[in-house]
């Protein structure tokens, strides 16, 4: 039976993990796997075999986030392209972060027949137990020369938090990003507020700041990447569009959630939660 889309538009994926499904149907048993390339065999230890004609759910788990698996199934209905971060699990039941991106595929009619799914860049997480406050002073010690340069006073509060295991690297690269954030969008001689806070078997990392707030589109528009808002550096410092989307997928990694509360000129506090394992 011949496919009803563009090989080309598979090849070029080639060295990543593809999967092609049908575009319909969304409800079960779901739109068929009709194809996946060699890296998805190495990767996931089905051969096409075992997974052609099968629903790519096989690849979920018990872990496999539902709120993901719910933003990827409106994606599909409106035929949109969608990026995300999952976890899968393999044919021997391993469990595997990967970045995926799903891409509609259309026929010459402009008509969408398939998805092709792009999961590469592969996420391992190195968690062990360590000190979050500590990693915290040291993120706003770090910090303090660019909020020196424009005369913006740092505070923190910090919780008692017992050592817990997350990836330290991971949670630099979270925390340097949000308060960074906060300096590059804060006037001179403003004042931020980082704060830790635990609540049963949960942790909270917060970063408030005196900025010009965000308006309800932005906030619609934050954590996507490559997107530019209305609101402006306030040194003239660049911004790359990724931070925010990165900073989300690092936090999902982590079984936690992050957000914001904003109001047009009253400031934004940034914040996500993490579980205690």
């Amino acid at each position: 039976m011949e496919n009803n889309f563009s090989l080309e538009d598979v090849v070029k994926f080639a060295n990543d993990i593809v999967i092609v499904t049908k575009a319909d149907p969304l409800d079960a048993p779901g739109p068929e796997i009709v194809y996946v390339n060699q890296a998805f065999t190495d990767l996931t230890g089905f051969t096409p075999e075992e997974v052609i004609g099968k629903n790519p759910r096989i690849l979920q788990g018990p872990e496999s986030d539902t709120k993901t698996r719910a933003e990827i199934r409106a994606a599909l209905g409106r035929k949109e392209p969608f990026r995300t971060v999952i976890l899968n699990y393999s044919k021997s039941g391993r469990k595997y972060w990967l970045d995926i991106n799903i891409i509609p595929l259309q026929n010459r009619n402009g008509e969408v027949t398939h998805f092709a799914a792009i999961e590469s860049g592969k996420i391992e997480l190195d968690k062990q137990i360590h000190d979050f406050n500590l990693a915290v002073k040291q993120q706003v010690e770090l910090n303090q020369l660019l909020a020196k340069k424009k005369d913006i006073t740092l505070h923190m509060s910090l919780s008692d938090i017992p050592p817990f295991p997350f990836d330290q690297n991971a949670m630099i690269q979270v925390m340097s990003n949000l308060i960074g954030n906060a300096i590059k969008f804060s006037p001179p001689k403003a004042n931020i507020f980082v704060v830790t806070e635990k609540a049963e078997d949960r942790i909270r990392f917060s970063v408030r700041d005196e900025g010009p707030g965000l308006s309800q589109e932005d906030q619609e528009l934050l954590f996507k990447e490559f997107q530019r808002l209305s609101a402006k550096p306030t040194g003239g410092e660049k911004s790359t569009g990724l931070g925010l989307a990165i900073v989300k997928k690092l936090i999902r990694l982590h079984n936690g959630e992050v957000g914001t509360e904003s109001e047009l000129g009253k400031g934004s506090t940034f914040f996500f939660s993490l579980p205690i394992e």
